[in-house]
């Protein structure tokens, strides 16, 4: 287990994970942001190996990070309206 893999990626979903009007469409592109936190990891001195131990389908993580935002936008647009 690799805790500075995991680090790194929590910390690069953080920042750059950041819903704006087309949320789904960053949703679709989860495969594109996958590669772009393997690039950025690479050059931080972090191999993919150390980022796929720590994560089985590190795409399926960035859409599942993506659809909580997107659901928690959701839910603060209805409380909103109410």
């Amino acid at each position: 287990m690799s805790e500075r893999a995991r680090d790194f990626v929590e910390s690069w979903k953080e920042e750059q994970l950041q819903l704006g009007a087309n949320g789904e469409e960053a949703l679709a592109q989860s495969v594109v942001l996958a590669e772009a936190c393997y690039e950025a990891a690479a050059e931080a001195g972090i191999p993919k190996e150390e980022i796929d131990q720590e994560y089985e389908d590190l795409a399926c993580d960035i859409a599942a990070t993506l659809e909580a935002q997107i659901g928690a936008k959701a839910d603060g647009l209805t409380e909103a309206d109410e």
